[in-house]
């Protein structure tokens, strides 16, 4: 399983859709957010974003190398590599979970 990187940018317009009752402030007047508030939460990130991308990494590559061929074509795990590969993934999907979730907050109540 390879990793891809993208060296296209995502436009953060396509990535933050606000809802409607985040897209007004109380006045009814509509919200913007910014580009120094939108960096300054984004770089806040970085750590979270380098230890999701690692723990994506450390997961392809025990499952690249896991497990012994069986009949048929499938995999045989051990107990502790089916533990280690569920660990792994459930990590990666916390992570991604919570990155998730701070990257809406961060860009001021942006709807999840």
């Amino acid at each position: 399983m390879k990793i891809q990187d993208s060296t296209q940018p995502i436009p953060l317009a396509r990535v933050i859709e606000l809802s409607p009752e985040a897209s007004e402030d109380n006045a009814g007047q509509p919200r913007t957010i910014s580009d120094t508030a939108v960096a300054g939460a984004m770089l806040s990130l970085e750590n979270d974003v380098c230890e999701l991308k690692h723990m994506a990494e450390i997961s392809c590559e025990q499952f690249d190398t896991m497990g012994a061929p069986g009949e048929g074509g499938e995999i045989i795990l051990a107990q502790w590599e089916r533990e280690q590969l569920a660990f792994l993934i459930n990590n990666v999907f916390s992570r991604t979970q919570a990155l998730r979730k701070q990257f809406y907050a961060a860009c001021g109540g942006a709807n999840e």
